[in-house]
């Protein structure tokens, strides 16, 4: 061993000694590193998306939470609003009609140069919707 009086500590030597034949056998190990990549088994260690441990991919037999379900299902009320108002988010919804996504949601977000809104679809192939919140746009 080495001394280093600057960190106050012992040093380990540089190499490892070559007597020793299995130096996993003092912690109960084989001859085989414990964390060798034989035993590794992937598929028995599900990721996420996301690359960490965890539920993997399967996640579509989750169930919602009842908050979740009573949020989802609660009666929404419309905004109030000018008629202006109205006619400038009609215009803004004709000219960004829903997608597959937002009508499967049945809730979109819009931006007019005022207002950032967040919208109820009624019916997306007849562009009805009702309006329930509103941002001020910065």
């Amino acid at each position: 061993m080495r001394e280093n009086e600057k960190l106050g500590y012992s040093a380990l030597e540089e190499e490892m000694p070559e007597n020793e034949e299995n130096p996993f056998e003092d912690i109960g190990g084989s001859e085989q590193s414990p964390f060798s990549e034989d035993k590794w088994e992937e598929n028995k260690h599900p990721r996420k998306e996301n690359g960490q441990f965890g539920e993997g991919k399967n996640t579509s037999n989750k169930k919602s939470s009842v908050r979740q379900n009573n949020v989802k299902s609660r009666e929404r009320r419309p905004l109030k609003m000018s008629d202006y108002e109205k006619a400038v988010l009609r215009d803004t919804v004709s000219r960004n009609q829903f997608n597959d996504e937002e009508t499967e949601n049945g809730y979109a977000f819009r931006n007019t140069s005022q207002y950032k809104y967040f919208v109820k679809i009624d019916n997306a192939d007849l562009l009805s919707y009702t309006p329930i919140k509103r941002w001020k746009n910065k």
